[in-house]
């Protein structure tokens, strides 16, 4: 998401998009594919700026919709 690289599955992180350290959460919205790299060498505790999360937000919609609508149980809770 954040670096707009494709990831490869063996690289992957799941990542809270807001931090636990400033946001305390791991709801569903909140969780959203990461480079392994990204998230825990530069994004780490760091909120994402603005325009990072501008750029991003088309891939997170688009993993909103893969991940959770495709699923009616969790579709209906998200």
């Amino acid at each position: 998401m954040w670096s707009g690289a494709s990831l490869r599955l063996e690289a992957l992180d799941i990542d809270h998009a807001l931090p636990w350290s400033a946001r305390p959460c791991g709801d569903l919205w909140n969780l959203v594919l990461a480079s392994r790299r990204v998230n825990q060498h530069e994004k780490r505790d760091q909120l994402p700026s603005a325009p990072t999360l501008a750029q991003a937000r088309e891939p997170i919609l688009a993993w909103w919709r893969t991940a959770w609508d495709a699923d009616a149980a969790l579709a209906e809770q998200f």
